[in-house]
C-alpha cells in the first residue's frame, strides 16, 4: 500500500467494490502515514471510513469498524484535533465487544494519549496504566510498546522516576534495531535521568545514553530536533554554554515548525535562559521579543498564554532575568497537568 499516500490514490487503490482486506489495508496505510504526513494520514482514513461504511452488512465486522475509526480519531490527534479525535475513539470502544479485551486495549492507549493531550493528568495515567497491566501478564514486545507509550505519557506530566522505569523495562524486552520504539524507550530514558542527575558521573551516563540514541535517529526527522533539544539541555547542564546555544538553535527551527506550542514555548524558555547564563541579555531579549508566534500558538490555553506573556512584558519592560524565565517555566509546566 505504499502507493498511497493521499485521499485520491486510496480511492483508486479501493476501487469500486473494495474487499474488507482492501478496507484495512488502507487504514493500516493511514496509520503509517500519522508518523510521515499527518494531513494525508487524515483523508486517507476518512476514505478508510468511507468504504467500510458501504461494505455489505455481512463484512463489517466490528473490529474493521473500530480499526478504521481509531485509526480516523488517531490521525486527527496527529493534527491537534482532539474533539474529532476523543468521539472517533470512544465511537470505537463503543463498536468493539466487551470480550475484545486486546482491541480495547488498543483503543484506550490511543485514548490515554488524546486525554493527555487533553492536560487531564489523572484519566491519562489510569487509562494508560490499565493497559499496561493488561499486557504484562502476557509479556514480550507488546509490553514493550506499551511500557514506551507509558514513558511517553509520564514524560508529559514530568514523572521522570516513572518514565525512566518504565522506558527501562521496555528496552530490556526490545531489540536494539533503531525502530521508533528502541529510539523513543532510549530517547525518554536519556531525558529522564538528565532530569533526575545530580551528580558528573550521572551526567556522563546521560551523555552515553544520548549518543546512542543519537546513533538512530534519521537527519531531517522530528526526533533528530528534539535530539537537538536534549544535547543542548545537556551541553547547558555540562556548562558548555555555547554549544548549548548552538544545539538549541539548530532545534528551533524545526521545532517551530512541526511541533505544538507548548514545546515551542519551553524550547524558547531553554534558549533564553542559557544566553542569560552567559551574559547576554541582549539575545535573551530579542529572542523573547520574538515570541509572539509562539504566544499566537498557545492562544486557546489561557494558563499557557499568560505564562509566555510575562516573559514578553519582562522583555518589553528589560526587566528579563533568569527568575523570570524560571517562573514562566513553572507556570507553563503546571498549565499543561
Amino acid at each position: 500500500m505504499e502507493e498511497v499516500t493521499d485521499p485520491a490514490s486510496a480511492r483508486q487503490a479501493l476501487g469500486v467494490a473494495p474487499s474488507p482486506a482492501l478496507v484495512r489495508a488502507v487504514a493500516l496505510r493511514a496509520e503509517e502515514l500519522r508518523f510521515l504526513d499527518p494531513p494525508a494520514a487524515v483523508g486517507v482514513a476518512e476514505v478508510a471510513l468511507e468504504a467500510q461504511a458501504r461494505l455489505p452488512p455481512r463484512s463489517r465486522w466490528p473490529r474493521l469498524i473500530a480499526l478504521t475509526w481509531w485509526t480516523f480519531g488517531s490521525a486527527c490527534r496527529a493534527m491537534a484535533r482532539f474533539d474529532e479525535a476523543e468521539a472517533a475513539l470512544l465511537f470505537a470502544a463503543q463498536v468493539l465487544p466487551s470480550s475484545d479485551t486486546r482491541n480495547r486495549a488498543e483503543v484506550l492507549r490511543r485514548l490515554a494519549y488524546v486525554r493527555a493531550d487533553q492536560h487531564r493528568r489523572g484519566e491519562a495515567c489510569e487509562m494508560m496504566d490499565a493497559v499496561v497491566d493488561y499486557w504484562r501478564p502476557r509479556g514480550g514486545l507488546e509490553l514493550a510498546k506499551e511500557l514506551v507509550a507509558s514513558s511517553a505519557i509520564y514524560t508529559r506530566f514530568h514523572d521522570y522516576a516513572r518514565v525512566a522505569s518504565d522506558a527501562e523495562e521496555a528496552l530490556s524486552l526490545l531489540r536494539p534495531n533503531g525502530d521508533r520504539f528502541h529510539l523513543s524507550a532510549v530517547y525518554n530514558l536519556a531525558a529522564a535521568r538528565l532530569e533526575l542527575s545530580s551528580s558528573p558521573s550521572e551526567l556522563r551516563a546521560v551523555a552515553l545514553q544520548v549518543a546512542e540514541a543519537g546513533r538512530y535517529t534519521q537527519p531531517g526527522s522530528f526526533p533528530e530536533l528534539r535530539m537537538h533539544w536534549l544535547i543542548g539541555k545537556l551541553l547547558r547542564r555540562l556548562g558548555k554554554l555555547d554549544q548549548a546555544v548552538a544545539a538549541f538553535e539548530r532545534a528551533r527551527v524545526g521545532i517551530d515548525q512541526r511541533a505544538d506550542g507548548y514545546d515551542r514555548a519551553l524550547l524558547l524558555l531553554d534558549l533564553a535562559e542559557v544566553h542569560l547564563e552567559r551574559g547576554d541579555a541582549g539575545s535573551a531579549r530579542t529572542l523573547s521579543l520574538s515570541s509572539l508566534g509562539v504566544l499566537q500558538s498557545l492562544r486557546n490555553e489561557t494558563g499557557a498564554y499568560k505564562a509566555l506573556k510575562i516573559l514578553h512584558q519582562a522583555a518589553l519592560e528589560l526587566t528579563l532575568d533568569r527568575s523570570t524565565v524560571r517562573t514562566v517555566r513553572a507556570a507553563l509546566l503546571a498549565s499543561r497537568q
